[in-house]
């Protein structure tokens, strides 16, 4: 059995910079180390503001050594998780010739043929940021879903889905990653990376409407037989809630992502009620909170949620040829702040005829949905697609401490 390669994997979020190390085995993500940092307000609208303060906490990363763990891990090259703000996906063809005398296909035709892909033009604000292949066809042999190495053919054609985003966020992560001391390996978008994930599990359907819910925006992705075909994305989430919470209570943002977090929206009926909070409110006065207060604040900003949620949906699927045809479509949520208590039934608004699906990532030791796009990343690098960067090996190392 071939031993899958160590890969290390970053992301940067709005609330967190966060760090993994694993492998894919059978298809199946492994955790062998997470570690997080939060960087709170040094990202906004999806731009890094200050790429030297988060350049200068991330790059601990590169160098971890945990006493209680054993483990001592030295990365050098990083897998970039990049935020969708500005996704565009789109269709492409191309066809190359064989190099091989014989026919015979090699690694190099494949990437051969990818980077024609690659020569595409594209609008002059965006950049090409990943190249995904739908399936790979032979003179008269038929299709292949994966790169058909060692076959016999003429030429070897490639039809896939060429993702870019704009130049100022693709350069905003790279330098940063760069100002960190890290080489970039491959760079991917969230809502491709959740779908490897959502793809290695059998019991999620392969066509969805994928919500993701962070801390500063929800973005909205259209899956569609296991392909991602467009992402679009609104700036509400969890930390906006805090902060409607915190003014209809009068608490403080950090008692309020507290009662948030442990409380939610909790519809059960008791005959007795104790309050949930007792303690000072922003002006210093002496203050209790009861479950049907928090259920009233949190109901009121989800009906409005809702009205952006709705119409980002409508969105995403009137851009497709037969948008009644995807009416249906399960929602898949995850994301940190899809934790709230209660969330389906605070988003029945939306919901109609759709079945709601929460998703929890089966890793072992990556349980947490905010680590569903690092998760995808580990699937997406245990799986040879004819990438472009397929001369780059062994990203990190690890070891156990004596």
């Amino acid at each position: 059995m071939e031993t899958p390669e160590n890969s290390a994997v970053l992301e940067i979020t709005s609330t967190k910079a966060k760090f993994l190390l694993g492998f894919a085995l059978s298809g199946q993500p492994y955790v062998l180390y997470y570690a997080e940092k939060p960087i709170r307000g040094l990202i906004k609208d999806g731009k890094i503001v200050d790429e030297a303060k988060v350049a200068a906490l991330i790059s601990s990363f590169s160098h971890i050594e945990d006493e209680a763990l054993k483990v001592k891990i030295d990365a050098s090259q990083v897998a970039l998780v990049l935020p969708p703000q500005g996704l565009q996906v789109f269709q492409d063809s191309k066809t190359s010739y064989v190099v091989d005398v014989s026919g015979v296909i090699g690694k190099i035709d494949v990437s051969n043929v990818m980077s024609l892909v690659k020569k595409e033009i594209v609008s002059g604000e965006a950049e090409i940021v990943d190249i995904v292949p739908d399936c790979f066809l032979l003179e008269g042999k038929g299709v292949y879903r994966y790169p058909p190495l060692g076959e016999k053919s003429n030429s070897i054609t490639i039809q896939a889905k060429i993702h870019t985003l704009p130049k100022d966020i693709v350069y905003s992560y790279r330098k940063t990653a760069e100002k960190a001391g890290f080489r970039i390996k491959r760079k991917s978008v969230s809502p491709y990376l959740a779908n490897q994930l959502l793809l290695s599990d059998k019991d999620m359907p392969d066509s969805c409407i994928y919500i993701d819910m962070g801390a500063g925006m929800t973005s909205i992705s259209l899956i569609g037989k296991g392909a991602l075909y467009g992402t679009v994305c609104f700036p509400k989430g969890g930390d906006e809630l805090d902060s409607y919470l915190a003014a209809s209570l009068k608490v403080d943002e950090d008692t309020a992502r507290s009662l948030k977090e442990n409380f939610g929206y909790d519809l059960r009926f008791t005959s007795f009620a104790p309050p949930i909070f007792v303690g000072a409110d922003i002006e210093g006065n002496r203050i209790k909170i009861f479950s049907n207060q928090l259920n009233e604040a949190i109901k009121t900003y989800y009906e409005d949620y809702c009205g952006y949620l709705g119409g980002a949906i409508t969105s995403l699927l009137s851009k497709q040829g037969n948008p009644d045809s995807l009416s249906n479509l399960p929602l898949v949520l995850c994301g940190g702040s899809s934790c709230i208590n209660g969330l389906k039934d605070l988003l029945s608004p939306i919901q109609g005829s759709r079945e709601i699906i929460h998703f929890v990532p089966k890793c072992i030791g990556g349980r947490d949905p905010g680590m569903v796009n690092l998760l995808g990343m580990l699937v997406a690098e245990g799986r040879y697609r004819g990438t472009l960067e397929d001369d780059y090996h062994g990203v990190a190392t690890l070891s156990r401490g004596k």
